[in-house]
């Protein structure tokens, strides 16, 4: 003799209905409206409550490396050459990579 729940509502539908209420349950913060702070004036200066800092010494930096500037700070050690048109390269830095020049790109700015 079966029931009238067990004619209207099987146990796999009442999973699905149950999976689908909880993900929808899960989901309903996304759907609220979020509160636009750009709109209001903001003071970034002395408002931080926490800062990442990285520290990696050790390396040199890209400014002597891969986006080089010549000027009475450059060391005289660098041998600084034009390999291409534009591109001035330290070649005691890298002298293998300036002799690699058309296998790889140089991107020095990217909007």
């Amino acid at each position: 003799m079966s029931s009238l729940l067990d004619t209207l509502l099987t146990r796999r539908e009442a999973f699905k209905v149950g999976a689908s209420a909880v993900s929808a349950y899960w989901f309903l913060p996304l759907l609220k409206p979020t509160n636009v702070y750009a709109q209001s004036k903001v003071n970034p200066r002395g408002s931080a409550r926490f800062v990442i800092f990285v520290m990696l010494e050790g390396g040199q930096s890209h400014v002597d490396s891969w986006d080089l500037k010549e000027g009475k700070w450059t060391p005289q050690n660098f041998d600084v050459r034009e390999i291409e048109p534009g591109v001035k390269w330290p070649m005691s830095l890298f002298p293998q990579l300036a002799r690699h020049r058309e296998r790889y790109s140089l991107i020095r700015s990217m909007e």
